[in-house]
């Protein structure tokens, strides 16, 4: 059974090819960008039943990302993986309703099996 759909917002591009091609097979459509401008108009056009993002943004504000991906997609399972944090902007993210947050260095293997887990 594949699942509807999964979009991938992060900087670093090694971890959206990694996640891409360990959850292709999971999902009808899967939607990758490192531009937080298009991963809004993809929202524009599409509710994603999962997100994974970062919130290391040269461009923009990776907390108000967060916010944005949840307005626009209030019921999708929200993942974030980024730099350490400190402990205020790790409240804050808790608060907008995140599954999971995982810091660097992360498992790989982790949060595939975690995402597998979420959507089984």
């Amino acid at each position: 059974m594949k699942y509807d759909s999964l979009l991938i917002l992060n900087s670093d591009k090694s971890l959206i090819r990694g996640v891409t091609v360990a959850l292709i097979d999971y999902f009808s459509e899967v939607r990758a960008t490192t531009n937080p401008k298009e991963a809004m108009l993809f929202l524009k056009n599409k509710n994603f039943t999962t997100i994974i993002t970062g919130t290391d943004f040269l461009t923009d504000d990776g907390l108000e990302i967060i916010r944005e991906l949840r307005k626009n997609n209030p019921f999708a399972k929200l993942l974030v993986v980024t730099s350490p944090l400190d402990e205020e902007v790790r409240k804050k993210i808790e608060m907008m309703n995140i599954q999971k947050i995982y810091e660097k260095p992360f498992d790989l293997q982790e949060i595939i099996s975690d995402i597998k887990k979420m959507i089984n």
